[in-house]
């Protein structure tokens, strides 16, 4: 009985794991998509000032 509690927490830990990691991927990707808006923003601010 023990060991197949073992083995369903196991399982759901995985899972867990495979959660956190696509959470971790996902923040990546917005720090990746903010920080080339900011650049667009930046760059097209720079050209107004510029006028």
């Amino acid at each position: 009985m023990m060991h197949l509690m073992n083995e369903r927490f196991k399982g759901i830990d995985a899972r867990l794991d495979g959660m956190n990691q696509r959470f971790d991927d996902l923040r990546d990707l917005w720090r990746a998509e903010l920080h080339r808006v900011e650049e667009v923003l930046g760059a097209r601010l720079k050209h107004l000032e510029e006028r």
